[in-house]
């Protein structure tokens, strides 16, 4: 089993935090952020991973380099100019099989989601090219899923409405979580030139047909710690996991 983590960015959310440091290697909870990730992934069954890097990413290949690689097949793949999340994955294509779905993961985020089933649940449909985990939060871009819960469509901003495909009377507003798995098919819709987003791909992906679900973690913990507000709080979490039930 396969996984792409995304580690590329600047998080510049965090500040100073990020000018001398990459976001997935500040600590919350005795591990970096990469480490939560990381083993996360290896205990669902992901054997393989590929982490692209830029800013500051000679420090993330030494961390992993220094911690043995997790016990696992790590590469990196290296990006001259930030390719974005859509573009960071389409580099990325001639590591993953055309026939296995895999997972594509944040680096910023920790959580209990159960990536098993996860993964399970992706591979029950054949017809289904993603599983988006998404849970109902305030968020200023949601996701839009039918009451089924397929893709339709997804809000720009709060000002503005975005994009609604077909005639869905009612929608359900949800935030991506940032975890998810695909099938080798959404790189027939990663197409843009870099940078660009995995959401424009699955806009495209909609347009021609094609099934994309949700994977709904309402209940479940779940933080983005990208802020220095949001990494303050996994922090106390952490310091005391009772907290977190």
């Amino acid at each position: 089993m396969k996984a792409m983590v995304l580690a590329a960015g600047y998080g510049s959310r965090l500040g100073a935090i990020t000018k001398s440091m990459p976001k997935c290697l500040v600590e919350a909870g005795g591990k970096t952020l990469l480490a939560h990730t990381i083993e996360r992934l290896r205990d669902a069954g992901v054997t393989d991973v590929v982490i692209n890097l830029y800013h500051l990413g000679h420090l993330i290949e030494e961390y992993v380099k220094a911690n043995n690689f997790f016990g696992l097949n790590i590469s990196f793949s290296r990006e001259p100019t930030l390719l974005g999340t859509g573009g960071g994955l389409q580099a990325t294509k001639e590591f993953f099989s055309v026939d296995e779905p895999f997972f594509l993961h944040n680096s910023d985020v920790v959580s209990d989601i159960s990536l098993i089933e996860l993964y399970k649940i992706h591979c029950a449909n054949p017809n289904v090219i993603a599983t988006l985990a998404v849970n109902r939060r305030d968020t200023s871009r949601p996701l839009l899923f039918s009451p089924s819960g397929r893709l339709v469509g997804w809000e720009k901003s709060e000002e503005e409405r975005g994009e609604i495909l077909g005639s869905e009377a009612e929608y359900d507003k949800l935030g991506f979580t940032g975890i998810q798995v695909l099938s080798p098919k959404i790189f027939n819709y990663l197409t843009d030139s870099p940078p660009f987003s995995t959401i424009s791909a699955f806009m495209k992906a909609v347009h021609a047909g094609e099934y994309i679900q949700a994977f709904r973690i309402d209940n479940v913990f779940w933080i983005d710690a990208g802020t220095p507000g949001t990494l303050h709080e996994l922090r106390s979490l952490l310091s005391s996991p009772e907290s977190m039930n």
